[in-house]
């Protein structure tokens, strides 16, 4: 008996089933997958907070009181990303530096030391636009635990009403109220 006759086997039929996965995915008949974003503005609007959300790049941006001062406020990014299966929460502009103002060595390695004692975020420098970033994130590899992100959230604003205060008398004592750094 030839191979036609005796049908295309076990190899055969796997390979055949993932090329018809493949047909249907191109054409668009497969479920779209699963991002999260709109429990991200749900748990969001939970914490009391307005979120302004972009469905088409998958980002969330808040303003945010700091729980030390209430009249600070600060921008909280939350980018979705199916990509990595990570939901991730930043403050871009923790403290800004304006003029020519660049990086000190005591600066760094302050962030670096502040840095190592966080939990769960981060410290950066943003050499591009001359500030510091707090960030962190909340894996979705499973699903997305709302409970764990609002944590993140609230312990994202907890770590700047800390932090801010302490960046901005190291690099200027002239530092206005907005966390704004005159050369």
């Amino acid at each position: 008996m030839d191979r036609v006759s005796r049908g295309i086997g076990p190899v055969g039929v796997a390979g055949l089933m993932g090329l018809c996965a493949a047909c249907l995915c191109d054409a668009g008949w497969a479920e779209p997958q699963e991002t999260y974003l709109h429990a991200v503005r749900q748990e969001l609007i939970r914490l009391q907070l307005v979120p302004e959300c972009d469905d088409g790049r998958g980002v969330c941006g808040v303003r945010m009181a700091l729980p030390d001062s209430p009249e600070q406020q600060l921008e909280v990014v939350v980018r979705v990303s199916p990509a990595t299966a990570t939901v991730h929460m930043s403050i871009d502009e923790l403290v800004r530096v304006e003029g020519t103002r660049a990086l000190t060595l005591e600066l760094a390695r302050a962030l670096l030391e502040w840095g190592a004692q966080l939990v769960t975020a981060k410290l950066e420098w943003n050499a591009q636009q001359a500030s510091v970033r707090l960030s962190t994130f909340v894996g979705t590899d499973s699903n997305f635990d709302r409970a764990a992100f609002r944590a993140q959230i609230l312990a994202l604003a907890q770590a700047a009403s800390a932090l801010r205060p302490r960046i901005l008398a190291l690099i200027s004592p002239a530092a206005d109220s907005a966390g704004k750094v005159q050369p």
